[in-house]
């Protein structure tokens, strides 16, 4: 058994948060994709696809966000 010897760094409580986050915003982006064999595109559809796109985006930002943020 490896053990710490003080050479690498060690992930943290704040870069596994920020990395949980970046992948909720990417699995919401691409979850309308799921249902497109299940339903007809239409205007709905658009609307769906558009708003989990965006919450996406604005999710992966935060993560980035909280990534940057300095230690408190």
């Amino acid at each position: 058994m490896a053990g710490n010897n003080g050479g690498g760094a060690t992930v943290g409580a704040k870069e596994q948060v920020a990395v949980g986050v970046i992948a909720m915003g990417v699995f919401t982006i691409f979850l309308p994709n799921a249902i497109v064999g299940i339903v007809e595109p239409d205007n709905a559809y658009i609307t769906l696809w558009a708003m989990n796109v965006l919450g996406g985006i604005f999710t992966v930002l935060a993560g980035i966000a909280v990534w940057r943020l300095p230690e408190l």
